[in-house]
């Protein structure tokens, strides 16, 4: 993605959040970053996006993600929605305490495809 068109899709979308983060991993010495995550929301719930950079492999969306929901732990639970196709990285997060799948809805997108509901584990 030319950095043009990375800069406009990266402040849009913060420009909407209450909350930005940028998760970050040392590579090579020096910190990069492997996504951002944006949460916008009314205050009891919020909507959260994670945007992946390109480079980040899939060892790193994990760990990333496990950090991230970790840090979280105390002050919310998550829900989060999944296609199927990426099902398999949530059955991963969730082989690490972090989450839990607690449903399936069929036909929850627009294209007919069912939606796979995790949540996050509290520490309580």
């Amino acid at each position: 993605m030319p950095a043009e068109e990375y800069s406009r899709m990266f402040v849009g979308e913060t420009m909407l959040a209450k909350y930005v983060w940028v998760v970050t991993s040392e590579y090579k010495g020096a910190e990069r970053p492997l996504c951002w995550v944006t949460q916008a929301g009314n205050g009891r719930t919020y909507e959260t996006h994670v945007n992946w950079m390109h480079w980040a492999s899939p060892r790193d969306k994990v760990t990333a993600a496990l950090t991230f929901i970790e840090s979280l732990r105390d002050e919310q639970t998550m829900l989060i929605t999944s296609f199927e196709k990426v099902a398999r990285f949530h059955e991963q997060l969730g082989r690490y305490g972090v989450l839990r799948k607690i449903g399936i809805v069929k036909q929850f997108y627009p294209d007919g495809e069912d939606a796979i509901f995790w949540q996050s584990r509290g520490r309580k």
